[in-house]
């Protein structure tokens, strides 16, 4: 049985996915790594048809961006090969940094096919959901939202009041793995259909 997670993206990021059009379209790959700004989905335990919810805190609104359903975890340079078309011998034997340079300076920016972070993490999305940023969480349901961490009791979400997130500190920088409810909840809330959460 699929699990559902769910990882933060930064503010800035969101403004720039929007300003690239990027609002409306499908979601394709997921970049995790070891930094706070692109948290490890592979050592959350994420796999092959699990579901990450990537989400939004905005004037303390929390936002499901969409519903991803992830496919299989490559590494970079198979990306770069074989998602953007890359010549192998343009990044044969390159290490990553040079790699995320060459795509940019080939590329442009993507949206959120551009790699980023360190130590990064290549996850191949089999589907997903049009990415939206006008969709929040209804305020009175932020108290039900429960996390399911694989060896501790659930929890809730830190830091609501009066149906605001007043703060997001609590969903920074990690990957929550959600109770099955609240995966279901979400998943309805984005329309994402037969994810088997």
């Amino acid at each position: 049985m699929p699990h559902g997670f769910t990882v933060m993206w930064a503010k800035d990021q969101c403004v720039k996915l929007q300003k690239a059009g990027e609002a409306g379209k499908p979601v394709t790959v997921l970049f995790g790594g070891i930094h706070q700004s692109a948290p490890s989905l592979k050592r959350a335990g994420i796999e092959s048809g699990d579901v990450v919810f990537p989400l939004w805190v905005n004037q303390k609104n929390l936002y499901v961006l969409t519903g991803v359903v992830v496919e299989e975890l490559i590494d970079l340079s198979a990306y770069a090969v074989n998602q953007l078309g890359m010549d192998p011998v343009e990044i044969e034997g390159r290490p990553e940094y040079a790699i995320k340079q060459l795509i940019g300076e080939k590329f442009g920016y993507l949206g959120h096919r551009s790699p980023y972070g360190c130590g990064i993490e290549v996850f191949l999305v089999e589907r997903s959901t049009v990415l939206r940023f006008d969709n929040p969480v209804p305020g009175d349901q932020l108290s039900a939202i429960r996390f399911c961490p694989r060896k501790s009791p659930p929890a809730g979400l830190l830091h609501v009041d009066e149906g605001k997130l007043k703060s997001n500190v609590s969903l920074s920088g990690n990957i929550r793995r959600l109770c099955p409810e609240t995966a279901r909840s979400f998943a309805r809330l984005v329309g994402l259909e037969n994810s088997g959460l």
